[in-house]
């Protein structure tokens, strides 16, 4: 059942994307991944015995550039993690001009738009599953993960996919596609509201459903987690509930002293380095694989 319910999302059946009932419906079969999609694959120089690997999702208006500096920062290749990179379809400005210094490469985002303006719910919803679909593509082709890392938006697309109403309801998987997400300064939560999915069983329902904290409710992303929330973080309510949509006990929280980014400075921060290797072992521990999206 796994392994055919993904062409459904890729083009293959007549599902659609929907922001709500009465707006027009988008037929997902005129959604798929650009010819050239694994071109913004980018693979990491992990270690050769690294024990998870991770898929890395820049934030907007940012690139894989950026991705690797993170990951650099959150030492994934002392922590025995490799990391792969990807970047969203859709050209913007960066998110900081200081940016530019950091990367030459165009400067990419996952929801069309800009960071000020929220778009049209055409354009949104039309970007979204663009973007979620490729996501899904590049965990077919380039996977099994383990993970995924997300900053800023790049989390917020990962928490979607995490959604039980998405890899359940949507691809008919039995599990999530990756065991564990981890998401720096999440952002983009004003998204959530007007973003929902087909069923294979009939209906259009949220991407993400109204948590309810510290229940069974299938609405609540049931995996572990790991959530870095700047002290200092502008977006730190949207992080706040973010993080409110994952199940608490398998939640972990750190909050380094940072901004809305993930500096070079945090290699030295040692708290947040134990916390990084306490949630990996805890993830090595409870083992489960990864399941594949598709043969």
């Amino acid at each position: 059942q796994n392994k055919h319910h993904v062409k459904r999302c890729m083009g293959m059946g007549q599902s659609m994307f929907c922001c709500d009932n009465s707006s027009p419906q988008l037929d997902i079969a005129s959604i798929k991944p650009d010819v050239d999609f694994q071109s913004r694959f980018k693979r990491g120089n992990g270690p050769k015995d690294a024990k998870l690997r991770v898929l890395c999702l820049h934030g907007h208006g940012s690139n894989s550039d950026i991705s690797v500096l993170q990951s650099s920062s959150l030492k994934f290749r002392e922590h025995g993690v490799a990391a792969d990179f990807y970047e969203g379809a859709h050209f913007t400005s960066p998110r900081d001009e200081s940016m530019r210094s950091f990367s030459e490469n165009p400067f990419r985002t996952w929801i069309a738009g800009t960071h000020h303006l929220v778009p049209s719910q055409e354009l949104t919803e039309s970007s979204f599953a663009k973007s979620l679909a490729e996501i899904v593509a590049v965990i077919d082709k380039s996977g099994p993960y383990d993970g995924i890392y997300g900053f800023s938006m790049g989390g917020l697309m990962a928490t979607f996919l995490s959604s039980p109403n998405v890899w359940r309801g949507m691809l008919g998987l039995e599990k999530p596609p990756v065991r564990f997400v981890i998401i720096g300064c999440g952002g983009g939560s004003q998204y959530i509201a007007d973003l929902r999915v087909p069923q294979i069983e009939g209906g259009i329902v949220p991407v993400l459903p109204p948590p309810t904290p510290g229940s069974d409710d299938p609405g609540v992303v049931q995996m572990r987690s790991l959530h870095l929330i700047g002290k200092r973080d502008r977006v730190r309510p949207d992080s706040q509930r973010i993080l409110g949509f994952y199940a608490a006990d398998l939640a972990t929280v750190l909050e380094p002293d940072i901004r809305h980014e993930i500096p070079y400075t945090l290699r030295q921060d040692q708290a947040i380095h134990d916390g990084l290797a306490a949630f990996f072992q805890s993830v090595n521990m409870s083992g489960g694989g990864t399941v594949p999206v598709s043969t």
